[in-house]
């Protein structure tokens, strides 16, 4: 057993360990197979996986296994860095912060300091070149189409198509131009292959790992970008890329951009040397993360009878038979509600959980049934033919710890009665249900527990106070309403 690995991924609750260990063999591997690719030295790795799937908490515990088995890493936020003109820029400086100035090699000193002194003078040439699209704005030929195997009538031809001021100059002088920037641009590679090369003597295992994160939040042009330097600057051997992405969104992105009949998804691809995504998480594994990513305060909500708020959770998505995004967007909103609710009162899951589940769905009759506490519209809607519903049963124990009893009410049944306590003014509770077993003791202490924290259960004549319970749907179609990533 590997300790610090297990302590890398020690809060891994939808058990990426596995993908992780599997990634890094893999990409090794491949590397090294890729030195024979003189095309093609690099090794460019997708992620593809949708927003919530826990992509960035991935990447950051790969980093730290990487790291471990001492690799040199470099891992980028590219969202954090779009602001910038040219992504080559914050890759650069990546690089330099994570990499290259905390390798030494007492050893040979002078090697490094001189791949070093290269790569930066490479920097200062190709950045006047690329940084500014001097080139693009020069000849009219972006960097995506800097290759070896341009002939001098591809450069005539896009000589051809240039502006008028520009067209002022000899057509042997823009080519001579174009011709000194593709040597700088391969000056550039072969600094940075050289400075890979000397870093990796530095008491490092090869490959280097790039690992780029938030891809798909960017500027679809700055994405773009993003890749072709990639393809075209940075693709030396001994360098891996992994980059995170929701393919799907992104090529919707990029499409707007070169227009709906593109494809964006073959274009994507030409970038990549495969795509990888995660095997689906257990439902448990997924609310367990997702509760803990979206940061839902656990104090605020309540389940029946005091059990565990995460289990009845569950309980619940399996008795609607949601969908793993059904769960991500439900409990989205339910961080919404949670985040808004400003009582010492708790939210009741017994009641929020079926509102938020039946609007999700468009299930507008039981939600409506809910929305009015009918227990016997909602329980016919909820037997309804067709409806993909299971009940279950909750278990609990009543009187105290030395005489108690195990009993157990079905989730239908209990949601019922909490629709017939939430239908009386607190300050007009059954009083039967003070005397009650069962349920119903449950619901009758609930609702009276607000009625001592909201109103100090006051003498309140004549007065008609409701529960906080009947807010939820209005809570429940707010947060719908509001659309977040």
């Amino acid at each position: 057993m590997n300790e610090a690995l297990d302590d890398v991924w020690k809060d891994d609750l939808l058990e990426r360990q596995h993908d992780g260990e599997f990634l890094q063999k893999l990409l090794v591997t491949k590397s090294e197979e890729k030195k024979e690719d003189a095309d093609s030295p690099s090794y460019v790795l997708n992620i593809d996986q949708s927003w919530g799937a826990g992509k960035t908490f991935f990447l950051e515990r790969f980093q730290k296994q990487l790291e471990n088995a001492n690799y040199l890493t470099c891992y980028i936020n590219a969202w954090e860095d779009d602001f910038s003109e040219d992504p080559m820029i914050p890759i650069i400086s990546a690089l330099d912060e994570q990499i290259i100035r905390k390798t030494t090699n007492s050893s040979n000193d002078a090697q490094l300091q001189a791949a070093k002194d290269r790569f930066t003078k490479a920097i200062k040439i190709v950045g006047r070149h690329i940084v500014h699209a001097g080139l693009k704005k020069a000849i009219g030929i972006s960097i995506s189409e800097i290759s070896d195997d341009l002939t001098t009538e591809k450069i005539a031809e896009e000589v051809g198509k240039i502006s008028e001021e520009v067209a002022q100059n000899s057509s042997a002088e823009i080519i001579e131009n174009f011709r000194k920037t593709r040597e700088n641009l391969n000056e550039f590679k072969q600094a940075f292959s050289a400075i890979i090369n000397e870093v990796s003597k530095t008491g490092h295992q090869a490959p280097i790992f790039i690992l780029v994160d938030e891809l798909d939040r960017c500027k679809p042009t700055y994405t773009i970008l993003l890749l072709e330097r990639i393809k075209h600057l940075f693709a030396v051997e001994g360098a891996v890329f992994v980059l995170t992405t929701d393919k799907e969104q992104l090529a919707h992105a990029i499409s707007a951009v070169y227009g709906a009949k593109f494809d964006s998804i073959r274009y994507l691809n030409r970038f990549f040397d495969s795509t990888y995504r995660f095997p689906t998480p257990s439902i448990e594994n997924f609310v367990k993360f997702q509760i803990s990513s979206h940061v839902i305060d656990e104090e605020k909500l309540s389940a029946p009878f005091d059990l565990d708020t995460i289990d009845f959770i569950i309980e619940c998505i399996n008795a609607y038979k949601l969908t793993l995004r059904d769960v991500k967007q439900c409990l989205g909103r339910l961080k919404t509600i949670t985040s808004l609710w400003n009582s010492s009162v708790k939210i009741q899951l017994v009641y929020i959980l079926p509102l938020l589940f039946s609007d999700h769905l468009g299930d507008q009759d039981e939600f409506n049934a809910l929305e009015n506490c009918d227990d016997q519209a909602w329980f016919d809607q909820w037997k309804k033919k067709g409806k993909a519903r299971k009940d279950f049963n909750i278990t609990y124990t009543e009187g105290n710890h030395i005489n108690y009893k195990v009993k157990s009410v079905s989730f239908t049944e209990l949601t019922a009665n909490f629709f017939s306590y939430s239908r009386n003014l607190l300050n007009d509770l059954p009083q039967t249900g003070s005397e009650a077993g069962g349920a119903r003791i449950w619901l009758y202490q609930l609702f009276f527990r607000e009625y001592q924290i909201e109103h100090h259960a006051r003498h309140t004549h004549g007065q008609r106070i409701i529960s906080r319970v009947r807010r939820y749907p209005q809570y429940v179609q707010n947060a719908a309403s509001l659309s977040e990533r």
